[in-house]
């Protein structure tokens, strides 16, 4: 047997959200019983009965006395919407600034508040709070050089062309800072001395002599590795010694 839908809650905290759910109950309840293929005036009845007392005084409080369902349905629909203080929404609006969010992002907050605000003219509104907002005196420029044929949507596409440019200068800036720290390692490493006369490291007389077991070195590492030796080797940092040598350092070893 189909089930009724539940009594309508008039006393819930969130009457929208309290209507969409009894609407869609209601809704497969007709489908389910094929009361949905019924003459309106029948199912504006049944209805108006599901919703009971309450219901029926709210249909009463209607300007036009509607004959079909659906037009009764968008009724009820702006009955239980939540009412909008324009003016709260539009000083919400007024006081969004942006913050350390990108521009993009700050726009699409824009956009969403403005659905609230019942502006005439909702995009140069938006467009108008935008340009307030924008810090880059070049994008300022580039905005206002567009004068009055500036449209909401050709400002959103000249910022995200910006916004596109900024991220290019900055890989490339972070790319060259990388190869000049680079390059001033190597220079460093190879030019790198010692101030006033040669120095000799002298072994204390009661030094032992130690020999580790080679490291296994990863073959994908071992180009790389004799690279490196080879240029300590060169600047008289390393000594290769051919045959057996009573100190042996692991990574040296191959």
């Amino acid at each position: 047997m189909e089930k009724i839908p539940s009594d309508f809650d008039y006393h819930a905290l969130d009457l929208n959200k309290e209507w969409s759910r009894w609407r869609q109950a209601f809704s497969i309840y007709l489908i389910a019983t094929k009361k949905n293929e019924e003459k309106d005036a029948i199912k504006i009845a049944i209805l108006l009965n599901q919703l009971g007392a309450k219901g029926i005084q709210i249909y009463n409080t209607f300007d036009v006395k509607y004959e079909k369902f659906d037009e009764v349905i968008q009724e009820f629909n702006k009955y239980f919407q939540p009412k909008i203080n324009i003016l709260y929404e539009r000083f919400k609006f007024n006081k969004i600034t942006i913050q350390d969010q990108p521009l993009p992002e700050f726009i699409t907050l824009l956009k969403v508040q403005a659905e609230h605000c019942d502006f005439s003219e909702k995009n140069n509104m938006i467009r108008d709070k935008i340009l307030q907002n924008i810090k880059d005196e070049t994008l300022i420029n580039r905005l206002l050089d567009e004068g009055n044929n500036l449209s909401l949507e050709r400002m959103v596409e000249i910022i995200n062309l910006n916004e596109e440019r900024n991220k290019e200068i900055r890989y490339i800036k972070n790319e060259e800072v990388n190869a000049i720290k680079e390059n001033s390692h190597k220079h460093q490493f190879k030019k790198s001395s010692f101030p006033g006369k040669p120095y000799s490291l002298q072994l204390k007389p009661d030094a032992i002599p130690v020999t580790h077991n080679a490291r296994r070195i990863p073959k994908s590492l071992m180009p790389k590795l004799k690279s490196t030796l080879k240029n300590l080797e060169e600047q008289q940092v390393i000594k290769k010694v051919e045959g057996p040598s009573e100190w042996l350092h692991p990574l040296l070893a191959f």
